[in-house]
């Protein structure tokens, strides 16, 4: 997740939390609370059989890929590629009818 928000990870990392928090659950946890809200989210989640991944990382994947949907978002990292890249993909010159 470092790696998404750069340099601003200390400032962002906590308002990540909230926001996963709050889709995943539906309730906005209070700032003091996030580490509570978390735990009891994970330790909520079903159980699992044994040829699943296990709990943690199932949460550790989710929280990876939410951050890099909300650090497109807040931290602006989203790399947009050039809108005609996909027009003219091997290079050649068109040919326009005469």
């Amino acid at each position: 997740m470092e790696g998404h928000f750069g340099q601003q990870y200390r400032d962002r990392f906590d308002s990540f939390m909230r926001t996963y928090l709050t889709v995943r659950t539906g309730v906005i946890p209070r700032e003091d609370e996030v580490y509570v809200a978390f735990k009891r989210l994970v330790l909520l989640m079903p159980s699992i059989s044994p040829e699943e991944p296990h709990r943690m990382e199932t949460v550790a994947s989710d929280l990876q890929e939410q951050a890099e949907y909300f650090a497109c978002i807040a931290v602006r990292t989203l790399i947009i590629p050039p809108v005609n890249s996909h027009i003219n993909p091997r290079g050649n010159e068109p040919d326009f009818p005469e």
